[in-house]
């Protein structure tokens, strides 16, 4: 995959990726403000560990005291309640996936980091070595390595080693041409995949995937194939985008449509509709989201744009539990979930063509994905969550990035 370029044309390819950072960096920081304030948060200054849970409880452990019991919040304030029954409240003044600041009565400031277990990708000893040099300044390694799993993000698998070279070659090239601003844009990506690993609801990290999917399109998509950066040569061998909302600044992938087939054929099937679906059927799904994806709603589009990650997640919960268990999340889904509104398998006697008519007339696709999007989503969480696996996008995939 080599490419000449002018310098006028790597300028513009240059504009294009340091407009992606940006775009990125802004859906990390809104998906990041989505989050809870579940997790374990330390305070340096105070050696303060505050531990958040999803049910309600807390524990803090420092040298000086120790305690448990229940908190609650608002989007402003912070209480907690020990066993004993003592109320302490803090204000919160401010949230992010990396950092919780909190402030009491007497306005004493406690900042807290957000601790992380996952080992950044990029910090190994093997990506160290010096890739080039330029006035003072060193490419290394973890540059290359944040390049590459920032691509492996946004196309959900590994990529070739041939890619990986290719990225190499052009990140070298722009370093050389402009170093200081190059290793710039690459700590601005360890920082933005760092902040990443800390969001773990599949539609937020979604929704920062998509910032990117939208800042790449529109950058690269009036440009001839061979003038794109070869991060989007890469990223378009895996995945086809079928439309784009300006509205939303929304793109919907291929590879997001089958993923919600798959979601939804899994969903519906623990809900007792199973959907019989031919591979036509499929397609014909596929060309109708793509079709009419800017008439969706808000949340249909947004369910489209994250299936992949919220299917990923729930199918590897699902295989890593007996047929027992599974049948026990079954049960619990169907107490819970909102029993559908339309008869997915339609008549036993209807003709192929019938069906597809009908398919068409009834928009029942739509109403599929309505019930799907809409209605079970947060219950499926719920479910996985109540039978003691984790909605914890990371810990339960084996994702490369």
């Amino acid at each position: 995959m080599s490419i000449h370029l002018t310098k006028q044309v790597q300028a513009r390819i240059a504009n294009i990726i340091l407009i992606a950072v940006s775009l990125f960096l802004v859906g990390v920081s809104l998906a990041s403000n989505a989050q809870s304030l579940y997790g374990s948060w330390y305070n340096a200054n105070y050696q303060a560990t505050l531990t958040l849970n999803a049910d309600g409880s807390y524990a803090f452990a420092s040298p000086y005291s120790n305690s448990m019991g229940y908190y609650q919040a608002s989007a402003t304030e912070l209480w907690l309640q020990d066993q004993a029954g003592t109320t302490v409240g803090y204000y919160l003044q401010g949230l992010s996936a990396t950092q919780l600041n909190l402030a009491d009565a007497n306005g004493n400031a406690f900042i807290y980091t957000r601790q992380q277990n996952r080992k950044m990708p990029w910090s190994d000893a093997q990506y160290q070595a010096v890739l080039s040099t330029k006035n003072g300044h060193e490419l290394n390694g973890t540059h290359l390595k944040v390049y590459t799993e920032f691509v492996e993000f946004v196309v959900g698998e590994a990529i070739e080693p041939d890619e990986e070279k290719s990225i190499r070659t052009e990140l070298t090239a722009q370093f050389n041409a402009n170093p200081a601003g190059v290793l710039q844009e690459a700590e601005g990506f360890k920082a933005s995949m760092a902040q990443l690993y800390g969001i773990t609801d599949p539609m937020a990290i979604g929704a920062a995937r998509q910032m990117i999917f939208a800042g790449l399109y529109q950058g690269t998509h009036h440009l001839p194939e061979n003038e794109q950066p070869v991060l989007m040569q890469i990223i378009n061998n895996y995945v086809q985008i079928l439309a784009f909302d300006p509205a939303t600044n929304l793109v919907l992938l291929d590879k997001e449509v089958e993923a919600a087939i798959q979601y939804m054929e899994f969903a519906s099937n623990l809900n007792g509709a199973p959907l019989q679906w031919s591979a036509h059927d499929k397609q014909q799904f596929q060309q109708q989201a793509a079709a009419n994806f800017t008439q969706l709603t808000l949340q249909e589009k947004q369910f489209l744009c994250s299936a992949s990650l919220l299917w990923e997640l729930v199918a590897n919960n699902w295989n890593q539990i007996s047929t027992v268990e599974q049948q026990q999340w079954q049960n619990n889904y169907q107490s819970q979930a909102v029993a559908p509104n339309y008869d997915y398998s339609g008549s036993a006697n209807q003709t192929i063509a019938d069906k597809q008519a009908e398919m068409r007339t009834n928009q029942m696709y739509f109403d599929i994905m309505n019930d799907m999007s809409l209605q079970n989503h947060a219950t499926m969480l719920n479910v996985i969550e109540g039978m003691g696996g984790s909605d914890n996008y990371w810990e339960v995939t084996n994702s490369p990035y």
